[in-house]
């Protein structure tokens, strides 16, 4: 068993890439199923070398996403790899590959300066490579009945369509610069 940790080469290796992502988080991979995944590896300043693939025998099995960020306390700004996407193929689960992954991907972070690296992630698997949880989780909740009684003109409401995507994108850069540790 060979195995090789790089960055997807071409094209077809990135589409094979999100693929296999899919697969691992969905256990489908159908247009509406990798969307989500397409959107991570085409949204604005993507590198492909930031993308790592675990190859055995020549087959993408495993696969992360660093993030290249910048994060402000105050004054300061540090720079944070940010970790997602990790995945490894359900058939070839169980064989250490996430862990070689994840190793691979913290040596690059420390090789190429990254001052600290964060993931959201499966709380009991992460602290192996030395992650704690940190932080909080926040959601905000508007019924139906609030927003029948909310004053007129103060917003629309309405299912969310992939021509909102725009609009979302451009409140979370504006919350993503504003905001530490967004």
């Amino acid at each position: 068993m060979a195995s090789e940790i790089s960055f997807p080469q071409t094209a077809a290796e990135l589409a094979e890439t999100v693929r296999m992502t899919t697969l691992a988080f969905r256990g489908q991979a159908t247009t509406e199923t990798m969307a989500g995944f397409w959107a991570d590896v085409r949204r604005p300043g993507f590198r492909p070398e930031l993308q790592r693939i675990l190859k055995v025998d020549g087959r993408i099995v495993a696969g992360a996403l660093i993030v290249d960020k910048q994060l402000r306390f105050g004054r300061s700004v540090v720079r944070c790899g940010g970790i997602g996407d990790v995945a490894t193929d359900p058939d070839c689960r169980l064989r250490g590959l996430g862990r070689q992954l994840m190793q691979h991907c913290l040596d690059y972070m420390t090789d190429q300066g990254y001052d600290v690296s964060l993931l959201f992630g499966i709380t009991d698997y992460y602290h192996k490579f030395g992650y704690r949880p940190a932080g909080c989780e926040s959601s905000l909740t508007l019924t139906v009945s609030d927003a029948l009684h909310a004053e007129p003109g103060g917003f629309a409401v309405g299912a969310f369509r992939r021509a909102d995507l725009p609009a979302a994108a451009r409140l979370h850069a504006k919350t993503d610069a504003e905001l530490p540790m967004t």
